[in-house]
């Protein structure tokens, strides 16, 4: 009766070992799921800071064109408004002479 009843508890010891065996096959399988997921989301996220790099540079590039145009339509008005004082002379110095023509 003792060795039937050792028995017992052995086989109901397999089963809870069987049991938890398998819940750790489980487990280790969603872990690889997770392992892989984050695998996934770690490429897409190179690709993305790798894109925003692109882009930063791009920004960079845009921004010292941006300066370059500015700098030259500065010095563009800055020639325009030489040329509107010269021309606002030259009106001046017309008028005064229709004025002493007349």
């Amino acid at each position: 009766v003792k060795i039937e009843a050792e028995a017992q508890r052995v086989a109901e010891l397999e089963s809870e070992v069987t049991i938890k065996l398998d819940r750790v096959a489980e487990l280790e399988c969603e872990v690889e799921r997770q392992v892989t997921y984050g695998r996934e989301v770690n490429t897409q996220l190179e690709g993305k800071v790798s894109l925003l790099a692109e882009l930063d540079a791009e920004l960079i590039h845009q921004k010292r064109q941006n300066a370059e145009v500015s700098e030259k339509l500065t010095r563009q008005l800055a020639v325009n408004m030489e040329v509107q004082a010269k021309l606002e002379s030259e009106f001046a110095r017309v008028a005064e002479l229709e004025t002493n023509v007349t």
